[in-house]
């Protein structure tokens, strides 16, 4: 008998184990005592073929095994066309998972949607909600991803934009004669609610 007979019948038959290890773990509670006492024995009996180096005994009690399996086998409807459209399933959700939040194409021709692109965006409240408050407001950040921060003025006046500075990612404004930088995106608007005279 070749080595490569020997090799492949030890690997069915271990393939084979397999197979009736999950069919009972997966149908054991539904079983019949005779049923289970059929296939524990076909797995005694190949695992100990398998420790005889018996590679007739092995393709033999394989066989058994195979046989066991596919007469007491629920044969489910449609399987072919059931794990087609699982297979799909998966594929589609994997597809959206990383469209969603690792890769997705976008066209700007303007600036405008960067800061909505970016994830910074920034509410006006006149005061800090309970949920704005530590220790809450870790909470409020982990569930949600947002963080408020309260501006202080350096003194009271009027709201005027400084021209001179105006990134991407800061926005300079004067109250009264205080310069004041403001860590969010410009979009144009300046909270003017969250700004609080000293």
């Amino acid at each position: 008998m070749s080595f490569f007979r020997k090799r492949q019948a030890r690997k069915t038959a271990k393939e084979m184990l397999r197979h009736a290890r999950h069919f009972r773990h997966m149908r054991e509670d539904i079983m019949v005592g005779t049923e289970i006492d059929q296939i524990k024995s076909c797995e005694s009996a190949v695992n100990e073929a398998l420790a005889g180096h018996d590679t007739t005994t092995v393709e033999t009690t394989r066989d058994e095994l195979h046989e066991w399996l596919v007469k007491n086998a629920t044969k489910r409807p449609m399987s072919g066309v059931r794990e087609n459209v699982e297979i799909l399933a998966v594929a589609i959700a994997v597809a959206m998972a990383c469209r969603t939040y690792f890769i997705q194409p976008f066209k700007i021709p303007t600036g405008s949607m960067q800061p909505t692109l970016h994830g910074i965006q920034y509410v006006s409240l006149e005061k800090a909600g309970i949920m704005n408050k530590m220790p809450l407001k870790i909470v409020n950040w982990v569930a949600t991803g947002t963080w408020y921060k309260e501006i202080r003025a350096g003194e009271s006046g009027q709201v005027i934009p400084d021209q001179t500075r105006q990134s991407q990612d800061m926005v300079s404004f004067y109250i009264g004669t205080s310069k004041h930088l403001y860590e969010v995106p410009r979009n144009g608007l300046i909270p003017f609610n969250s700004v609080v005279s000293k």
